[in-house]
């Protein structure tokens, strides 16, 4: 089954318009546990796709293009990261986007 997890706290207008796209694609929406969610800092952003094809996936990742939307810290669910704490997959990806954007500048 497609899902998503998409934790904007900062930005309603944006959380809306990602939920509504993915509802255009058929792809559930997650919410996380309050628990974890108040674990993340104040303006953390993350996009969590899990269950879908890679085509279904560009797809989504597009559409959210067209319409103006990025988001930089995103990953698919894996068997590695599938039982991580939020927080514990939250700072892996950040870890990985800075360090891609710093391979970019150098």
């Amino acid at each position: 089954m497609k899902r998503i997890l998409y934790i904007n706290k900062k930005d309603m207008d944006k959380l809306i318009k990602v939920k509504s796209i993915a509802f255009l694609n058929k792809i559930k929406i997650e919410t996380p546990e309050d628990a974890e969610d108040v674990s993340l800092p104040e303006d953390a952003e993350i996009l969590i796709m899990k269950g879908m094809t890679r085509s279904e996936m560009e797809k989504f990742l597009s559409d959210l293009r067209k319409k103006g939307i990025r988001i930089a810290l995103k990953c698919i669910e894996t068997e590695t990261n599938r039982d991580w704490p939020l927080q514990k997959l939250y700072e892996e990806i950040k870890k990985e986007h800075e360090s891609l954007e710093k391979s970019r500048i150098d």
